[in-house]
């Protein structure tokens, strides 16, 4: 792995994530994580930092949620 890269790198629903974990939430991301954070952002990346599972979740729901906004109805 790169130095810096967040800990989670995917694809989900067309849309690129990352997701840099903490172990708690006193926890914050160094210098060159924010820059990657911020640059895969810049680029119409999914970036959060997240601390539970269920952080991580809500993320990928949020992506549902607006998937389902583009989608067309029939």
């Amino acid at each position: 792995m790169v130095a810096g890269l967040p800990d989670i790198l995917g694809c989900y629903h067309g849309h690129f994530c990352a997701f840099e974990v903490k172990r708690d939430a006193v926890g914050k991301p160094t210098r060159l994580q924010l820059y990657y954070l911020e640059r895969i952002k810049a680029t119409g990346g999914v970036v959060a930092l997240i601390h539970t599972v269920e952080q991580a979740e809500a993320e990928l729901d949020r992506i549902e949620e607006v998937q389902e906004v583009r989608l067309p109805r029939s």
